[in-house]
């Protein structure tokens, strides 16, 4: 059976984990090229600053995609919470498409909705407060208003808090999870009866009812820790996960 897709989500690009990065483009340079269409489905590196970037991983990154994109395979990414920056210039760097979160594509026959994950997270108040903040357009002029220097501080700083509130006594082992009510209201809203997110780094697939009663299922990608994962969606719309290392 032929490959109609291929997913990955969650690789936390970072200079100080070139294992990953090795795995990754060994990927990029071999079995993504065998798909018609790659989706990257957020949080491709640790944390973005933005399209003004110095950062030599984003450019070598950028590098293989496109070097993917020239191969035939259409990429497209969606912006996951370390890297809501992506624009235009990476894109064209990347020859790549920035889709909507979350956006509908058929694949492998299946109308599926994508998405990064984290938009489900409603449970989280404060996280989803802090997400509309810096995500409005107010929010993204404020942060490239800073320099390259005050973007990095403010991207630890964050990432900090987030372990931080993490770790917190009295909070919910859940709190950061997505809410099933929430996506399926979504799944519903748009007519489709397969979503694949990740965000979560819990890996499986779930089963869901629809609320006029009919099935559905929930794919939750891999995050790459000590190896990578792809999803892999058949043009039949079966589907197999793929071990990177």
């Amino acid at each position: 059976m032929t490959a109609a897709a291929l997913l990955i989500s969650d690789m936390h690009l970072d200079e100080a984990k070139p294992v990953l990065t090795d795995i990754l483009f060994r990927f990029l340079r071999g079995q993504a090229r065998t798909a018609p269409e790659l989706y990257l489905l957020g949080d491709l590196f640790n944390y973005y600053v933005g399209d003004d970037t110095d950062e030599p991983l984003v450019a070598s990154f950028a590098n293989e995609v496109k070097a993917v994109a020239d191969s035939g395979t259409k990429v497209f990414a969606i912006h996951g919470n370390r890297d809501f920056l992506m624009a235009e210039k990476f894109a064209a760097l990347g020859g790549l498409t920035i889709l909507p979160d979350p956006t509908v594509r058929k694949i492998g026959g299946v109308d599926t909705l994508l998405t990064h994950g984290d938009r489900y997270c409603t449970n989280d108040k404060e996280y989803m407060q802090q997400r509309a903040m810096f995500r409005s357009p107010q929010g993204i002029q404020m942060i490239l208003g800073k320099s390259l220097a005050e973007r990095h501080v403010m991207a630890a700083h964050l990432r900090q808090k987030s372990i931080e509130t993490q770790k917190a006594a009295g909070r919910p082992m859940d709190a950061g999870d997505v809410a099933d009510d929430t996506l399926i209201k979504e799944m519903s809203e748009k007519s489709v009866h397969r979503l694949i997110h990740g965000h979560t780094h819990k890996p499986a697939e779930h089963q869901v009812t629809l609320p006029d009663g009919s099935k559905a299922e929930r794919i939750v990608l891999s995050d790459w820790r000590d190896h990578g994962q792809a999803l892999e969606i058949r043009s039949d719309g079966s589907f197999v996960r793929h071990e990177l290392t």
